[in-house]
């Protein structure tokens, strides 16, 4: 990807992320054009997504937030066809961003629309160069039309296999982020660094979904996660796109 400009890089000092497995005919409306749904064993999935960003800069340019900012998206994953097999990518249904620069960076340079709401979070023992017994732990409070919706979570343990036929990996590594555009479709190509991750232990979590992110999605936010993990010290990179 040398050969590439990098449009928007962010480091995430901690992320959190809940699995849901979803019906692929829910999500059928929102795929673009040239693309389909990706499955992991036979199954679609949607991530609920909490990040803490940091050292964020677009374009090369390092961008005046000073402490960062936080941010809840929901995205799903889809795979385009090529003459070499798939390319895997992930496309987002709404995201949340705690600043208004946020909003602005993102919106310019990977197209993604975002809303401003309050974001609040309490996390410790994300540093693992504080030892193997660290285990962190994340409190999650983001406040839209007056509602509180909350995510406690503690980690478990480390989780050594992130390789793509694992849940984990089905997640963590995604190549393209995909923009539907005035009936076309810009592939983002992707870079995501290797991160620490942990199995959830401990999780309670609470969520307005059906106001948030739409009827379509309730149901499956409604349910059981089938997979939550945490992750530390991750940076991607995305560089400036094709057309579909």
């Amino acid at each position: 990807m040398k050969d590439r400009k990098v449009v928007f890089r962010a480091f995430w000092t901690e992320m959190v992320a809940l699995n849901f497995q979803i019906d692929p005919a829910r999500l059928e409306p929102h795929i673009p054009p040239g693309l389909e749904v990706d499955f992991h064993n036979d199954a679609a999935y949607i991530s609920l997504i909490f990040a803490n960003c940091r050292d964020v800069r677009i374009f090369g340019l390092p961008l005046p937030i000073v402490r960062g900012y936080k941010t809840v998206f929901l995205r799903f994953y889809v795979r385009r066809r090529t003459a070499g097999g798939f390319e895997h990518g992930s496309c987002m249904v709404k995201s949340l961003v705690s600043s208004r620069l946020a909003q602005w960076s993102m919106k310019r340079t990977i197209h993604t629309p975002t809303s401003i709401v309050k974001i609040t979070s309490k996390t410790s023992g994300f540093d693992a160069l504080k030892g193997a017994d660290s285990i962190p732990e994340a409190d999650y409070n983001w406040y839209v039309n007056d509602e509180t919706n909350r995510l406690k979570i503690k980690a478990r343990h480390r989780m050594p296999n992130l390789s793509k036929d694992t849940k984990v990996g089905f997640i963590l590594n995604r190549n393209f982020h995909f923009v539907e555009e005035d009936g076309k479709t810009l592939a983002f190509p992707m870079e995501v660094s290797s991160a620490n991750v942990w199995d959830a232990g401990q999780a309670s979590f609470s969520c307005d979904s059906k106001g948030i992110f739409g009827a379509e999605f309730s149901g499956a936010l409604g349910r059981r996660p089938i997979s939550v993990f945490l992750a530390e010290k991750n940076t991607t990179y995305f560089y400036a796109p094709d057309a579909v």
